[in-house]
């Protein structure tokens, strides 16, 4: 499951927006109204290890690095193919690319000015 597989806070949420606009449009969607369920329970995960000091700082960077990286691969290959389905996905893989890169920045910033 992909949701599995994302780790940056930042994504998840854009994710997540995303979907609640999905589901005004398509209220009786079982599959994106579990989708977001999944994508708050790991949002949910997320807060409770940092809080509880289960997560530092450094090993999530490096998840959302990894998650970076991935999102970056599965734009360039998906987005290669001829499918408007496909440029979606590329499109949506880029976004969450996009993202986790500012995240990152931004806390590795943060870090140095401690």
């Amino acid at each position: 499951n992909r949701v599995n597989r994302m780790v940056s806070f930042d994504a998840l949420k854009w994710e997540e927006a995303e979907l609640q606009k999905m589901a005004t449009e398509q209220p009786d969607n079982d599959e994106i109204a579990d989708r977001i369920l999944q994508i708050q329970g790991k949002l949910t995960v997320l807060e409770v290890q940092v809080q509880t000091g289960r997560l530092q700082i450094e090993d999530y960077l490096k998840m959302a690095r990894m998650q970076m990286e991935h999102e970056k691969a599965l734009a360039l290959k998906v987005g290669k193919m001829e499918s408007l389905k496909s440029k979606q996905i590329a499109k949506r893989a880029l976004t969450r690319y996009k993202i986790i890169q500012k995240e990152v920045t931004e806390a590795e910033s943060a870090a140095a000015d401690e």
